[in-house]
């Protein structure tokens, strides 16, 4: 229902699934009036990155020398393959 009770035309009525309510079908609205999930068509944001844990940081700036700047741009998977790399070498190096 519109303003003062009037019935919404039915070409706004996508409008309002669609756009206001951010719903993925039609149905969708049906489906939360019956109390039921409902998905919604809007994208999720990306996980915040989680930071290196310390004793990655650790070797990272006192082992390699790297700045915090470098460091932050490395991802969790990136600093700890430098760090296994750096050990693998250790024990393949008399």
């Amino acid at each position: 229902m519109g303003v003062d009770g009037q019935q919404v035309p039915p070409q706004h009525w996508v409008i309002v699934w669609k756009h206001q309510l951010r719903l993925a079908s039609e149905d969708q609205f049906w489906a939360g009036l019956r109390g039921e999930p409902v998905e919604y068509a809007v994208e999720t944001a990306p996980e915040a990155p989680q930071p290196l844990p310390p004793y990655l940081s650790r070797f990272l700036a006192q082992v390699l020398h790297l700045s915090e700047t470098e460091i932050s741009a490395l991802t969790r998977e990136e600093a700890q393959r430098m760090l296994d790399e750096y050990h693998s070498r250790e024990l393949r190096e008399p």
